[in-house]
């Protein structure tokens, strides 16, 4: 990103760091937000150390700053590594800088450990919401949640970005029945959006960021966002010692549902287990390729096209596994994607 203190200082003049308290700042460079609508700065200062702000729009600043703090005290009690938080301004956060290296560009000698590692925080953050509770009281991947989650994708990836108007019914059953099972699923504590580009490798371990939507949803929730991730392809082997760690974890047993065909893989899992991990991987799937949607559509970040076809290709083969190809043949639409 390009070196902005202009648009810093220009932060500093609208009052949005008003009450902030840092050392004298003399660089400042605008990071990439991925699909916020934060804005993203790494300072340096006078002395030489530096921090990373984050900056909430006026709409959301004083509910934003509070559900993070919040949030933030949560997964440090949890064990989970997460930024540490040195100030806090009318609309902005300071707080510990993680450097850049995503763990989708992690050198392959530790992707095994950094996997693992990530899935021991999984296992932290549903135990610590065992007995805690949500730090978002009330906040759940429900049935509603999914449903809405499900006509967005509709609207801004199949109309909006495909151009399809038809089929709009047959679609509607799928996304009600998906949800309704889903809704069913036992829940446990989850990040909500736990992907190799919210987990930094600093110093040699992980750091967790964007965790501030953390709410109850599905036990395999997480562990579907990052073992089949939006961005990165993940091996089979790190899969299935990954959730391994979650099944014993949790010790939930989920039931076969003899409608549906069992999945042969992942490894690790129990039949019914392996069928809540589709079931949660294919809502989960389907919601990305909505976010792709809408972020080619409107907002102004046609980039996110070439994740898409990764995105398809899991839903198409989890839907097969699952044996619904008849609901695979109502979304063949996304086919177009790699044309």
């Amino acid at each position: 990103m390009t070196i902005d203190l202009a648009e810093y200082r220009e932060l500093e003049a609208s009052g949005a760091l008003a009450g902030l308290r840092l050392p004298v700042i003399t660089t400042a460079r605008r990071l990439q937000g991925h699909a916020s609508t934060r804005r993203f700065f790494r300072v340096g200062t006078k002395a030489g150390g530096s921090a990373v702000l984050v900056v909430y729009p006026e709409s959301d600043a004083t509910e934003g700053l509070d559900r993070f703090e919040r949030t933030q005290q949560w997964f440090r009690a949890a064990g989970v590594r997460v930024p540490k938080l040195w100030g806090r301004g009318a609309r902005v956060l300071a707080m510990e800088d993680g450097g850049d290296q995503m763990l989708d560009g992690a050198p392959s000698r530790d992707v095994s450990r950094l996997y693992r590692q990530a899935m021991s925080f999984v296992t932290k953050m549903q135990a610590h919401g065992a007995r805690t509770g949500s730090p978002n009281p009330g906040w759940a991947l429900d049935g509603e949640r999914f449903t809405f989650e499900l006509d967005f994708m509709e609207r801004h990836a199949v109309r909006a970005w495909l151009g399809v108007e038809g089929g709009a019914e047959q679609r509607r059953a799928f996304y009600d029945e998906l949800s309704a099972r889903l809704d069913k699923l036992p829940r446990a504590l989850c990040h909500r959006d736990f992907h190799s580009r919210n987990l930094m490798v600093h110093r040699d371990r992980l750091f967790v960021v964007d965790f501030q939507d953390v709410m109850e949803g599905p036990l395999y929730y997480d562990a579907a966002s990052l073992l089949l991730d939006n961005y990165v392809d993940v091996s089979a082997a790190v899969m299935s010692s990954s959730l391994a760690t979650v099944q014993s974890s949790s010790g939930v047993a989920h039931t076969v549902d003899t409608s549906l065909r069992v999945p042969e893989s992942p490894r690790g899992l129990t039949a019914g287990n392996r069928q809540a991990f589709a079931l949660t991987a294919l809502q989960r799937s389907l919601k990305a390729l909505g976010t792709f949607g809408y972020q080619v559509t409107a907002g102004g970040n046609p980039g996110y096209a070439r994740y898409a076809d990764r995105t398809w290709g899991h839903a198409r083969r989890l839907l097969r596994e699952l044996g619904w190809e008849r609901y695979e043949e109502r979304l063949v639409v996304f086919d177009q994607l790699g044309a």
